[in-house]
């Protein structure tokens, strides 16, 4: 049985984890930090929640500099 979620929804939440899909290497080209990036906004899209992160909320998530995320972003 899969751990509830936050309020009460089954499985993991978005805020607990990234998944990189093989259409974001394939499809989009992405790799490195560009791809990590995506995938977490991407993440909380396809689960149907808005994404409101800052930078630097996901520079920490990823453990890089928040420069790199700005970077990454552009």
């Amino acid at each position: 049985m899969a751990a509830a979620g936050p309020r009460g929804r089954d499985g993991p939440s978005p805020r607990e984890f990234t998944a990189v899909r093989h259409f974001m290497m394939a499809d989009l080209g992405l790799s490195g930090l560009p791809l990590l990036v995506y995938a977490r906004i991407f993440g909380f899209c396809d689960a149907g929640c808005g994404y409101f992160e800052s930078k630097g909320g996901l520079a920490r998530f990823l453990n890089v500099q928040e420069r790199s995320v700005h970077r990454a972003i552009r």
